[in-house]
């Protein structure tokens, strides 16, 4: 199973929150239906069975677990990708139309994180590419962009594609 989040992060006190690109603001405060509190992606992401992959391109998004995402993903034995350092932004180019995070993780996918040209791009690989590739594409904005990557206890290293 692979979780992919994009949108919008805020940390709320010590509580992350996702918010997906269209939620909804009233009198000027985000309407708290369009807000999804971090322990439903949480418990989502715990339940599901077999392999477990979490994609997080979102700001604040390594803090998604308030800080704990190492010891969650650890834990929970999942790998989690986030797109930025619990203190930085994810960045978005309207150019791309997404985040640079985003960006990145296609281009991997798509075979450009194979770099033993084995016609297959596995975790690992796609953590070296990752941890590459975006902070060379956040230097054009003149700021800073490190993914991180939390590996559970047992997760081994796995195939994600096979481009052609």
């Amino acid at each position: 199973m692979a979780v992919f989040l994009a949108g919008h992060g805020i940390n709320d006190g010590p509580n992350y929150r996702f918010l997906s690109t269209d939620a909804a603001m009233g009198d000027g405060m985000i309407l708290p239906a369009t807000v999804v509190p971090w322990y439903a992606i949480e418990e989502a992401v715990d339940g599901a069975k077999g392999r477990r992959l979490l994609f997080i391109d979102t700001c604040h998004s390594a803090s998604a677990y308030n800080q704990r995402l190492g010891n969650a993903a650890y834990h929970a034995n999942i790998l989690a990708y986030s797109s930025a350092r619990w203190d930085q932004e994810a960045l978005e180019s309207s150019a791309l139309g997404h985040g640079l995070f985003t960006h990145a993780l296609v281009e991997g996918l798509g075979g450009a994180a194979d770099a033993a040209k084995s016609g297959r791009v596995d975790t690992v690989q796609l953590s070296d590419y990752l941890q590459k590739r975006v902070p060379e594409l956040a230097k054009p904005f003149q700021r800073e962009q490190n993914p991180q990557v939390f590996k559970g206890r047992d997760a081994e290293v796995y195939t994600l594609a096979a481009p052609k």
